[in-house]
């Protein structure tokens, strides 16, 4: 799944000009983002500092969740699409 979420940053970066014609498109850029480095914190508990990273890991994919709600009610709250 680490190297699926690694292609898809890629893939991302290559086409972020396309993705700049989202509505708020930093929002959702940005919880991507810290679903990445969730993803990448799980990998590593594994390895070192297992508890530290693993409260991380989920503190990560809130934001993430928090800020992918927060993107969806501004595109399609009850007042349409507001830049």
């Amino acid at each position: 799944m680490l190297i699926l979420t690694v292609a898809i940053s890629i893939a991302a970066g290559v086409n972020y000009g396309y993705l700049r014609r989202i509505p708020w498109h930093s929002l959702i850029t940005a919880s991507f983002a810290f679903f990445a480095i969730s993803y990448f914190f799980t990998v590593a508990e594994g390895f070192f500092l297992g508890p530290i990273l693993n409260s991380l890991e989920h503190i990560g994919y809130a934001v993430s969740t928090a800020l992918l709600a927060y993107w969806c009610r501004l595109v399609f709250g009850s007042k349409g699409i507001r830049r």
